[in-house]
């Protein structure tokens, strides 16, 4: 029988060898790039359990949403003995309580007791906006600022850190600075105070398919009409500007880690397109996680401009 090691070993093989079939040459999506991201969030999940990294609630959940269970609370229940910041006096598996209220009592939970990362959790709300086509609808057991772990569907929240096993790791976004979290939950709602920064003035359509089918809407929809025009806010082009702000200005630092991210990267559009048949090793891997990062970026989002010239990317397939 083999082991989990053999397992592990072939799928690299595998996905070293299939690199360059991520984007077919007919323009078409190769969908085998979600089956070999379930697989590799697998051996990934075990791999950092196997090696000690630190495990909270809320990565826990993250890395066992796409699977399924029978009972939907289960989803949480089963996390709790694999995570590392939380204890039978935080929350106690009971099945008198129906899947809403569970959801609900994590989501307290991680905002009573996540030092530095107390909203974190809002990255991970699948709540669909009126206009969107996604098949996935919300069952209303949740209010809309809890995430429903039901969703198979993944949304990809914006790591905040270079390195996430580590809580102090650099930090990739940090406008708030040391400014201390101010949020409660009340009843059913939750309560926070920030600053007013800039006010956002257009919004452009939802991006509700995968990449690169998107593209159309991207360089119709999104793309500045004058694209070699200056980025105020840094002195840069327009079109340089659009392009690190579709990665979300973070990209993947080792190509072969998924984890290790840093800031100042853009799309490549050369490469994007390019011939893979003529492409090194290093630039096939360096197109592949590009590509992944782009489609966990911009799926179920939008994209929208503010008062003071700021371009940015909008909450998971929020109104």
């Amino acid at each position: 029988m083999a082991n989990w090691e053999c397992f592990r070993t072939t799928f690299q093989i595998y996905t070293g060898a299939n690199v360059s079939r991520t984007l077919r040459t007919d323009g078409g999506f190769d969908h085998g790039i979600a089956s070999r991201t379930h697989a590799f969030q697998l051996d990934t999940f075990r791999f950092e359990r196997e090696t000690g990294v630190y495990m909270p609630l809320l990565r826990v959940l993250q890395h066992i949403r796409s699977y399924e269970c029978v009972d939907s609370r289960d989803k949480v229940f089963a996390s709790l003995g694999i995570a590392v910041n939380v204890t039978e006096a935080d929350i106690l598996p009971d099945y008198s309580k129906s899947v809403g209220a569970i959801y609900i009592s994590v989501a307290r939970f991680l905002l009573s007791s996540s030092n530095g990362h107390e909203l974190d959790f809002l990255g991970h709300v699948e709540w669909p906006a009126e206009d969107s086509q996604s098949s996935y609808f919300m069952h209303k057991a949740v209010p809309s600022w809890v995430p429903d772990w039901r969703a198979n569907y993944c949304p990809f929240a914006f790591q905040k850190f270079t390195k996430t096993d580590e809580p102090l790791a650099t930090n990739l976004y940090n406008a708030s600075g040391n400014l201390a979290i101010d949020a409660r939950v009340d009843c059913l709602s939750l309560h926070a105070c920030g600053l007013t920064l800039d006010t956002i003035i257009e919004v452009l359509p939802i991006c509700e398919e995968i990449f690169p089918t998107c593209v159309p809407l991207i360089k119709q929809s999104w793309r500045p009409s004058d694209p070699e025009g200056s980025y105020a806010p840094t002195g840069e082009s327009l079109d340089q500007a659009f392009n690190r702000t579709l990665l979300a200005d973070r990209g993947n630092a080792n190509l072969h880690i998924d984890s290790e991210l840093r800031r100042g990267f853009a799309v490549d559009w050369t490469l994007v397109f390019g011939d893979t048949s003529t492409m090194s090793y290093k630039d096939e891997k360096k197109r592949y996680w590009m590509l992944l990062d782009l489609s966990r970026i911009i799926t179920g989002r939008r994209f929208f401009w503010t008062r003071s010239g700021f371009m940015d990317w909008s909450c998971r397939r929020q109104g």
